[in-house]
This record gives C-alpha cells, structure tokens and sequence, in this order.
C-alpha cells in the first residue's frame, strides 16, 4: 500500500483565510522542526486529547487517518476552530472538500499521512481539531497547552 504525504506550509506573507490572523503563532520552517508529534485520526477520534508545547517551539505534526472516513487536521484558537467548521460546512454542501490552501489545515484521506509545520509563539488556548461535518462535535479535537519558556534561572 502507498502512503500519501502531505504536507501545509505555507511561504512569505501568506495570511489566514479566516480573516483573523494567525493567533498564537505562524507557519514553520521545516528546516527549524524541533520535534515531531505523531497522531492517529480513527473514524470518529484523535489518540490524544491533549500536546504540551513550549513558546516559541516549532512542530511537526504527523497525522495518520486510520479511519474510513475522510478528516481535517487544523490548528488554531477556539474562533478560527469555529470559522474553520463553518468554511468545511460550506464545502460539503458544495460537493466535497477540496485540498486546504491555509498552512494550519491539511486534508486526509482514509489510509494517507499529513503533516503541518508551526511555530508556537504566544501561550493562549489552542486547539487541534478534525472540522469536517459532525466530526468536532463527535470528539475530534484536542486542546495545545503552549506553556511560557522558563526564564533564566528558573
């Protein structure tokens, strides 16, 4: 079986089709990854609720759809989580999702891996969440505890 790879990032000056700007961070360099974070998408969930990160810290995150059903993998804050659900609605309703364009979204087919480069820069709340129809409201989401860097000394 061949895995597809797919990977968001997105170049210079690229802006959140949201309309309210990256919240909380801004699309990574892959050559900067300070780690990696693997998670498995079922039909229906995501094997983690929860991912620490540190301020200012760049990830890598790895999505496997083990699943069935096709997935949405986005990051953001709680707004951008729910203007997301809206634009997947949308979407849906005009005959299916199509490859995401916004460095904090990639799409996943049954079987197929992607990944989505960030950098954390701020410590607010943030989210990770599958936003296709039904999905997030059956559990498909997780919280990013983005935790301050310890000062010197500490």
């Amino acid at each position: 079986m061949a895995l597809a790879v797919n990977v968001a990032i997105a170049g210079p000056g690229h802006g959140d089709q949201h309309g309210s700007g990256f919240a909380g961070g801004r699309p990574g360099d892959p050559a900067e990854v300070d780690r990696t974070v693997r998670i498995t998408a079922g039909d229906t969930y995501f094997d983690r609720q929860s991912i620490e990160i540190r301020a200012g810290e760049t990830v890598r995150f790895v999505v496997t759809n083990k699943g069935e059903l096709e997935h949405d993998f986005t990051l953001g804050t709680p707004k951008v989580q729910k203007a997301h659900r809206a634009e997947m609605a949308r979407r849906m309703s005009d005959g299916g999702a199509e490859a995401h364009a916004d460095p904090n979204a990639v799409m996943i087919d049954p079987g197929e891996t992607a990944s989505v480069i960030w950098t954390f820069e701020r410590t607010e709340r943030f989210l990770f969440a599958c936003n296709v129809p039904g999905h997030f409201e059956a559990g498909m989401q997780g919280e990013i505890d983005i935790r301050p860097v310890p000062s010197a000394g500490a």
